[in-house]
C-alpha cells in the first residue's frame, strides 16, 4: 500500500511538473522560446486551458522597429539607427513615465503604415512607401524631433521600417522603405 501510494504522489508530481513547465513556455513571450517548444506547449494547453486574452488588449501581430540614416554635412549618409530605442526601453522598465506616449505615436503611426501598405507586402518584401502619406508625415515629424542635433540645417532622411510576424508558423519579415 506504501508503494502504491508513493507511485501516485510521484506520478501526481510528474505531472504537475509537466503541466507548469508546458504553461510556463506557452505564455513567455515568443522572443524567449523557440517556435518548436512553443508548439508543442500549444498543442498541450489549447485543447484544455486556453483562454482568450483580447478583453484587456489585442496580442500584437508584428514586432516594429524603425531605422533612420541622415545625411550628414559633409555629404555621406550617416549609419543606420534607432531614434525610439531608448524610449521603449525606458517605458518598459516605468510604464508610468512620459516615454509611453512616444511608444505610442510610433507603434499606432507604424500600425497605419503597414496597413496603408498591405496589399503591396502580399506581392513584394520590401516596398517604397509614400512620403505624402500622412501617417509618414507624423512618423517624420517625429523623427526629426528625435534626431534634430544630429543634423542641424540639413533635413534629408531615410527611413526603413521593419515588420516581423510574430506568428512561429509564419515568420516573415517585411520593409517599408522612404527617402526624401
Amino acid at each position: 500500500m506504501k508503494i502504491f501510494r508513493l507511485f501516485i504522489i510521484i506520478c501526481f508530481g510528474l505531472f504537475l511538473l509537466a503541466h507548469l513547465t508546458f504553461t510556463l513556455l506557452y505564455t513567455l513571450p515568443p522572443n524567449l522560446v523557440s517556435c518548436s517548444l512553443k508548439q508543442k506547449s500549444s498543442s498541450y494547453i489549447n485543447p484544455l486551458f486556453n483562454q482568450g486574452w483580447a478583453l484587456f488588449a489585442p496580442v500584437p501581430q508584428q514586432n516594429k522597429k524603425v531605422y533612420v540614416s541622415y545625411l550628414q554635412m559633409d555629404n555621406t549618409w550617416g549609419k543606420w539607427q534607432d531614434p525610439f530605442e531608448k524610449y521603449l526601453r525606458v517605458h518598459q522598465s516605468e510604464r508610468l513615465s512620459a516615454n509611453g506616449k512616444v511608444v505610442l505615436i510610433l507603434s499606432s503611426t507604424m500600425h497605419y503604415l503597414y496597413y496603408e501598405n498591405e496589399e503591396k507586402f502580399k506581392t513584394k518584401k520590401i516596398v517604397s512607401g509614400d512620403t505624402t502619406s500622412g501617417y509618414y508625415k507624423v512618423l517624420r515629424n517625429e523623427v526629426e524631433r528625435k534626431l534634430l542635433w544630429n543634423y542641424k540645417e540639413n533635413k534629408k532622411i531615410k527611413l526603413i521600417i521593419e515588420y516581423t510576424n510574430a506568428d512561429c508558423e509564419n515568420k516573415q519579415t517585411h520593409y517599408i522603405f522612404y527617402s526624401n
